[in-house]
């Protein structure tokens, strides 16, 4: 099912969505580090570049976050 949400999976479960688990229906959502940094706020990019550039590779933009402090599901 991957990580779906306490909410979500308590819901499905009750509603006999999902066979095969059992659940302690008085359980609480634990903290997960995983679920927190995938929600980071990030500012976006303008829309338009306020400095003008005369040379190639004046401007250079790429994506280099990472690598993650926290272990994917699969171990990555």
């Amino acid at each position: 099912m991957g990580h779906v949400n306490h909410y979500d999976l308590h819901k499905m479960v009750k509603a006999g969505m999902v066979t095969g688990i059992k659940l302690n229906y008085n359980s609480k959502p634990e903290f997960c580090k995983a679920c927190i940094k995938a929600k980071a706020i990030h500012k976006s990019f303008p829309k338009k570049s306020q400095t003008k550039y005369k040379n190639y590779g004046d401007k250079v933009i790429a994506d280099t976050w990472g690598p993650s402090q926290v272990k994917s599901l699969g171990q990555k």
